[in-house]
């Protein structure tokens, strides 16, 4: 029976004495166990007087009962043993190359078990059975001692110490981000397994957000308040990425960033913070763009050019002529073109490549880790590949069998539902970038799928090794990375410091900053030993401290090449058109001619499609999201007279430069190429000095 529907003990009660006296009415809603038979055969007396007294006796012993059951309340009954409960084996998360969003695990075992030591917080330690054992049965804690040992268990962590710990065999060095490309042909998914300072990307951001969590709670009382925070000198010199707080602004800089407003600085409200919101407070983020979709090939500045009776088409005799009107833009005389020296308006501001998007096209990326909207993914895939029809087998050329895999029903269309399945499906193509590591390639390994290979697609890197292409048919997609972050701090700081040592004693004093400098503002910030200098390691110190929030984010972004004939004929990516990529001009057209009408078409002009990543400045932003520039350097084994002849540094000897006359370039020129290259002059200063 329901408690709720019990009658009152005093009800209860006159029911069992009824029941004892022999009389069989109980109380409504009491049960007893007297059959019907029995109930109409009246009792002999002395059995009445017997049970009536055998029932007083047990509401005696009941009540004696509950009276010392209330003397010792809260205590543990004999047949709970700890042997009889299961104990929970608690494991560190702290261990280097673990990526989380913070040490829950650690914490949250700490408070579990009030006997947790700082030895339990370091990498890979256990609780053992017989401990968590004794902890459930200790006193539950209060809210007030759950924050001090969640505090109490975060400062044993060494942050510091992890950073320079190796991760266990186990562990990878990156972590991986995932996102689909709507790349020409058919949308790819794409995996960057990215790492800094060769630990998981994401680290650095977790390692900064917690050291500046931990000055939140200066009296070390367990609660991390935004006053404490802000009371912090350094952090309010936005030495720690954060903006620079003035007197009076606390309140509302407290309005702006505690989302929950509790006066609590929570960890996850602490990446905004610290990179006032620059790509999302994420430790990676991908915006596209569609701004040049399709316009890079209709108002393509180099097809303008070429396009001499404006027809819309290049002929093969404007192609024949293109070599001297590209020439003729040719500003600094160097022999190379640039997208610069091709602008109409040399004057006019060029619409920076990745920044803007036409909200009503398509998206060109979407990350796959954390998708808000499937019908904005489905829209866009309709957009892109079938103009805004619905999608059917056929849609995807590369990779043909993906359709398949999504139309689960098998009815040959794609529903939101199905599309979905897009972030469980194992990756197309996969590229290593190693962000922080000087002294190795920032692209390191790329993988392609095999169905991609087997239908022809390639994914090579290029000869800077910061920039893959990958070739899809006659389409093309350039991945490329920028580092933007200087490593050498030690070296900033000297520099720095040397700038304002006026005395060239090794050292800044008070007198030695300027007052309307940083330094001079907040001077007792840098100086950490308190002794009226500054030295270059304490310089350095706040230098990293300042840019921890850049060097812990990566940034993206996927769009459009501005100019997709220029890219076409940029064969070795460069950025600049040299005198043989010209030459070669005509050939491309034939090549790219698909309905062999002789000419080449806007619709015949390939796709050309840039995903950028860089870590640096955010305030930079789309300027430094542009193609590296290759730098170009003569080959060191040429000869002196080929070094001195070679102006545009491109290791080739077109007509204009050399300095000879037509016969001795005919006869330098081995292969009839109508260039000079390096192994063709080493041959002919060879032949010269044997004779």
């Amino acid at each position: 029976m329901h408690p709720s529907t019990r009658p009152p003990f005093h009800r209860r009660l006159k029911a069992f004495f009824n029941v004892a006296r022999g009389k069989h009415s109980a109380a409504p809603g009491v049960p007893h166990k007297i059959d019907c038979a029995r109930r109409r055969t009246p009792r002999p007396a002395a059995h009445s007087a017997v049970a009536f007294f055998l029932v007083l006796a047990a509401l005696l012993v009941a009540v004696t009962g509950c009276h010392r059951g209330g003397r010792n309340e809260g205590a543990t009954s004999k047949r709970e043993t700890p042997e009889k409960r299961s104990p929970k084996n608690a494991t560190s998360a702290t261990s280097p190359g673990v990526t989380r969003s913070d040490a829950s695990a650690v914490v949250d075992a700490s408070v579990a078990d009030p006997a947790a030591t700082a030895a339990n917080t370091s990498p890979g330690a256990q609780a053992t059975s017989d401990s968590q054992a004794e902890a459930n049965h200790a006193p539950r804690l209060d809210a007030a001692q759950r924050d001090a040992q969640r505090t109490a268990a975060l400062r044993a962590i060494d942050w510091e110490g992890l950073a320079e710990q190796q991760p266990p065999l186990e562990q990878l060095p990156y972590s991986s981000a995932r996102f689909l490309l709507l790349a020409p042909r058919g949308p790819l998914i794409v995996a960057l397994r990215m790492s800094i300072d060769g630990a998981p990307y994401d680290l650095p951001m977790q390692r900064l957000a917690k050291r500046a969590w931990l000055l939140a709670d200066a009296d070390h009382d367990g609660k991390h308040t935004w006053k404490e925070l802000l009371e912090n000198p350094r952090f309010r010199a936005g030495q720690y990425g954060n903006v620079q707080i003035e007197d009076g602004q606390d309140e509302s800089f407290v309005r702006m960033y505690d989302t929950d407003l509790d006066g609590i600085v929570d960890l996850s409200e602490l990446p905004r913070v610290l990179t006032r919101n620059a790509g999302r407070a994420r430790p990676f983020n991908l915006r596209s763009s569609n701004y040049y979709l399709e316009n890079n090939r209709l108002n393509s500045p180099v097809r303008r050019l070429l396009d001499g009776n404006r027809d819309g088409n290049i002929s093969a005799e404007e192609a024949l002529a293109a070599r001297a009107v590209l020439h003729g833009r040719d500003a600094n005389e160097d022999g190379l073109i640039t997208r610069d020296e091709l602008r109409e308006d040399r004057a006019a501001e060029e619409v920076p490549m990745l920044s803007r998007r036409i909200s009503t096209n398509p998206d060109s990326a979407v990350a796959l880790d954390n998708v808000e909207n499937w019908t904005s993914v489905l829209y866009s895939l309709r957009e892109r590949y079938e103009a805004g029809q619905p999608l059917f087998p056929d849609s995807f050329r590369f990779p043909a069998t993906l359709f398949a895999q999504l139309d689960q029903d098998g009815d040959e269309k794609l529903s939101k539902t199905e599309v979905a399945e897009l972030a469980t499906l194992p990756e197309h193509l996969s590229v290593e970038l190693r962000f922080g590591e000087n002294d190795a390639p920032l692209v390191g390994e790329i993988w392609i799928c095999d169905e991609l290979r087997e239908a022809g697609v390639t994914a090579d890197l290029a000869d800077d090794a910061s920039r893959v292409v990958v070739q899809l048919g006659d389409a093309r997609v350039d991945l490329f990375a920028v580092d933007a972050i200087d490593g050498n701090i030690r070296q900033r700081a000297e520099q720095q410091l040397a700038q304002l040592d006026t005395n060239q004693d090794g050292y800044i004093d008070k007198l030695e900053a300027p007052e309307d400098s940083p330094i001079g503002q907040a001077f007792s910030d840098y100086d950490a030993d308190a002794d009226g200098k500054i030295y270059p390691n304490e310089l350095a110190a706040v230098i990293e401290l300042q840019t921890s929030a850049a060097a812990g984010q990566i940034r993206s972004r996927v769009g459009f090449f501005a100019d997709a004939l220029f890219n076409v004929m940029d064969a070795n990516g460069d950025g600049r058109l040299t005198s043989r990529e010209l030459g070669d001009f005509p050939a491309l057209v034939a090549r790219l001619d698909r309905n062999g009408d002789g000419k080449l078409g806007v619709n015949e002009i390939p796709e050309c499609m840039l995903v950028g990543l860089v870590r640096g400045d955010p305030q930079q932003d789309d300027n430094s999201l542009q193609p590296p520039r290759a730098t170009l350097t003569v080959d060191e084994s040429a000869p002196r007279w080929f070094k001195a002849m070679d102006r545009n540094r491109d290791n080739e000897l077109s007509a204009p430069e050399f300095l000879g006359d037509s016969e001795q370039f005919q006869q330098l020129d081995a292969n009839r190429d109508g260039y000079i290259d390096v192994s063709e002059a080493r041959r002919e200063s060879a032949s010269s000095a044997s004779k």
